[in-house]
């Protein structure tokens, strides 16, 4: 799992295992002007939120999906070691240690402040908060049997450099989990990039673009993939029936 002789330093409940690095800074002033900081007693109920808030429809959504990945688990494991790759406040963290005692949960990511929020929030015995940069040698190999990457895929500048480090922490059989992140087409990309930018911009943080990047199929090509859910299904034949919305985003099962 962990080699707890490389922990630095525990803090507030999470243990740091990396040095701290600026990206924080520019990420939780885009999060601060989003409106995305909660207070602990609306992160302690995520993915459920008032219906008066600006974020009610988005997180709905993601409601669907954390349930939909959720069941997808208790029909298929009963005692496994899961990452939670980027896990941000640790709410969707929290809802795979909730799922059952038996699922051991690490919580990882390299924002600070939202890790401490997280680990005064959420304290199942069954989940531990860490502060680690996944490309340090600080995990070991075989570690886990799913690994959880939930709406950061943006965040990590390639992807199959991140999938290929991911690979090596599973064990035989494992598998890793690309949940609510737009995956485009080749074609698509640079009009995303340049949306991200310009939004990034008018928000007053372009540093951040440096820190954002759009991820096309082409780029999970070489693994073994399977789309768990597709949007594009969804759309075109459930919502004929039903007319109600689902997340617009794939989740995508890369198994080792």
């Amino acid at each position: 799992m962990i080699d707890k002789a490389k922990i630095l330093e525990v803090k507030n409940g999470v243990a740091i295992i990396s040095q701290l690095t600026t990206f924080e800074a520019d990420y939780l002033s885009v999060r601060k002007l989003e409106n995305r900081i909660y207070e602990n007693d609306v992160l302690e109920i995520l993915p459920k939120i008032d219906k008066a808030h600006e974020q009610y429809e988005e997180w709905r959504l993601r409601q669907k999906s954390s349930n939909r990945f959720l069941t997808y688990l208790n029909k298929n494991f009963q005692s496994i070691q899961i990452l939670d790759l980027g896990t941000g406040n640790g709410w969707f963290a929290n809802k795979l240690a909730e799922a059952s005692p038996t699922f051991q949960v690490t919580a990882v990511d390299m924002n600070l402040h939202e890790l401490q929020q997280g680990a005064s929030v959420f304290t199942n015995n069954n989940l531990n908060f860490y502060y680690a940069n996944i490309f340090d040698d600080v995990f070991q190999e075989n570690s886990f049997d799913l690994v959880v990457i939930n709406s950061v895929i943006q965040y990590f500048e390639s992807l199959p450099k991140l999938i290929h480090r991911l690979l090596e922490l599973l064990r035989k059989n494992g598998s890793i989990h690309i949940l609510d992140s737009p995956i485009y087409e080749k074609d698509a990309k640079i009009r995303a990039a340049q949306r991200s930018k310009d939004y990034f911009r008018q928000m007053g943080v372009p540093n951040m673009s440096k820190n954002y990047f759009h991820h096309t199929w082409e780029d999970i090509e070489e693994f073994n993939f399977e789309i768990k859910y597709n949007p594009k299904v969804f759309k075109n034949k459930i919502k004929k029936l039903f007319g109600d919305k689902d997340i617009p985003f794939p989740w995508t099962e890369i198994k080792r």
